[in-house]
């Protein structure tokens, strides 16, 4: 893996797990650039007041990061649980959104095979939300059915809180 976080005229910065520097496939921040050719870990200091992890984590805020990027930063911010971190609300709701729409899917894990086509998460949550009422709207049970309406208003309130 090697995503990059940022570039800028001075250099680029990656997260990656094709470092010596990564231990047990866990990514480091890698910094390049004139003179610049060095791997961070999230507690790491870039300059006064910046640590690796906050570069990091302002990067996953973005609401168009990929499920892959957004693993890739929590596993890189997992290893400084003093940390900031990325949050799971979304990825928690769409894992919690294909349970309810497949009740008898065991084992079920982030990632779950609703990530099949790579869009960002707010855009299948957005998908899943209007599966949800759909799913609602054709349920006799009608305590399945507001059980169901309930996740897609929250599915949808983390979405729009991006």
């Amino acid at each position: 893996m090697n995503l990059k976080v940022a570039e800028d005229q001075d250099g680029a910065a990656f997260l990656t797990n094709e470092s010596a520097n990564s231990s047990r496939g866990l990514p480091v921040l890698h910094l390049t650039g004139e003179g610049l050719n060095a791997d961070f870990g999230p507690a790491d200091e870039l300059s006064p007041g910046v640590s690796a992890a906050g570069v990091v984590a302002g990067w996953a805020q973005d609401p168009q990061r990929t499920p892959e990027e957004l693993r890739a930063a929590a596993a890189y911010l997992s290893q400084w649980p003093e940390g900031p971190q990325v949050s799971s609300e979304i990825p928690d709701l769409i894992l919690e959104a294909s349970e309810a729409l497949d009740p008898n899917h065991q084992g079920v894990q982030w990632p779950d095979p609703i990530e099949w086509d790579g869009r960002p998460l707010r855009d299948q949550a957005r998908d899943l939300s209007a599966l949800l009422d759909a799913e609602a709207a054709g349920e006799s049970d009608e305590a399945r059915a507001s059980r169901l309406r309930r996740l897609s208003a929250r599915l949808w309130a983390s979405v729009e809180r991006g």
